[in-house]
């Protein structure tokens, strides 16, 4: 069941997540690099704050740019984002539940199922 539904919301977010077609055509340079940052550094402890640091804009400043380009918020993007990546490992590696979730900066195997209840019910 866990690994079915990894595998529908993986192919369903791909596009919107995984490939970031209009991120990466913007003419946002600075939100592209977030992007880029974000998907580089999965597992790390994000916030806005260090989001925003990262590309030299205030909170708000990058917050209101982030979600003019992707018409989400930057970490509701990055919770899809890990969802995604997870999805997609799961399907395509032999790494356990555990590595996924550590690699996708999640605490353990349990917080990433319960990751993907609250995304895909």
């Amino acid at each position: 069941m866990f690994v079915t539904q990894a595998l529908r919301s993986w192919l369903t977010a791909a596009d919107r997540v995984g490939l970031l077609p209009a991120a990466i055509l913007s003419d946002d340079k600075l939100i592209v690099s977030a992007i880029m940052t974000l998907k580089d550094c999965l597992a790390d402890s994000w916030t806005i704050a260090k989001m925003a640091s990262e590309v030299g804009l205030s909170r708000s400043a990058f917050t209101m740019r982030f979600r003019q380009v992707l018409g989400e918020s930057p970490m509701r993007f990055l919770t899809r984002m890990r969802l995604s990546t997870a999805a997609g490992l799961l399907t395509t590696t032999r790494l356990s539940v555990q590595e996924i979730a550590f690699a996708t900066g999640d605490e353990n195997d349990s917080s990433l199922s319960k990751a993907f209840g609250r995304e895909f019910g």
